[in-house]
């Protein structure tokens, strides 16, 4: 009925992709799970992402292949699963339960849970969204920030509150001097460098220890996958 109501309201089917993120030795420690936006309509791809409906059916959907699909459990046997969510959509008890219940399900069968927030900022951040924050954190969920601004983000103040493990940042060739300070200043974050399109673009990086995890089209365009 979720899936449902989705489709009666936009009119057309999600896809959706996986996306390899790869530590710089090349072992993969994990997938994103996302919208493909090619094979669904561009024009309303936004207005998708920004109704928390689809992120409660994409969640469902990881829960109900994971209990169904042994390929879909193997593949992602010791490695990270990371999933989009609004940061305005954590204050919905519904969707804050159905999280929980992936990231058990995840424990049970060998999988980590990674909640992405996303770069859109609330109208209101309020109580509900930091108890959201802390009772993810309690189930041992890893948070990380999606599409991080290190120039100007509102999530700043944020990576302060202890809440989260991770930070996503896109490589621009004209700023790698900045990525470099904000490595050292993160240091205490795994940090996970988006759209890499050449490995090559990392040699100015003098520390990419400090690397974590690597993603873009240099090492996975997106898998299709049905979930």
């Amino acid at each position: 009925m979720l899936m449902f109501g989705i489709l009666r309201l936009f009119m057309f089917d999600v896809y959706y992709k996986a996306q390899k993120i790869m530590s710089l030795n090349g072992n993969m420690i994990g997938v994103e799970i996302l919208m493909d936006p090619k094979k669904t309509d561009n024009k309303k791809y936004e207005n998708i992402l920004k109704d928390y409906r689809y992120t409660l059916s994409l969640v469902s959907r990881i829960i109900n292949a994971l209990k169904y699909n042994k390929k879909l459990r193997r593949s992602s046997y010791g490695i990270s699963l990371f999933i989009n969510v609004e940061f305005e959509h954590l204050k919905y008890i519904k969707l804050l339960t159905l999280i929980i219940k992936l990231q058990l399900d995840c424990i049970k069968y060998g999988s980590r849970l990674v909640i992405e927030i996303t770069e859109r900022q609330p109208k209101n951040i309020t109580n509900a969204h930091f108890n959201a924050l802390k009772m993810l954190r309690e189930m041992q969920v890893l948070i990380a920030v999606d599409d991080f601004d290190i120039k100007c983000d509102y999530r700043y103040d944020l990576l302060n509150s202890g809440y989260f493990d991770i930070i996503k940042i896109e490589w621009v060739n004209d700023k790698a001097f900045d990525i470099e300070l904000f490595l050292s200043e993160f240091r205490n974050y795994r940090v996970v460098i988006e759209k890499v399109e050449d490995i090559r673009m990392l040699d100015v990086i003098h520390k990419p220890n400090e690397i974590w995890g690597v993603q873009g089209f240099c090492f996975c365009k997106g898998m299709s996958i049905e979930i």
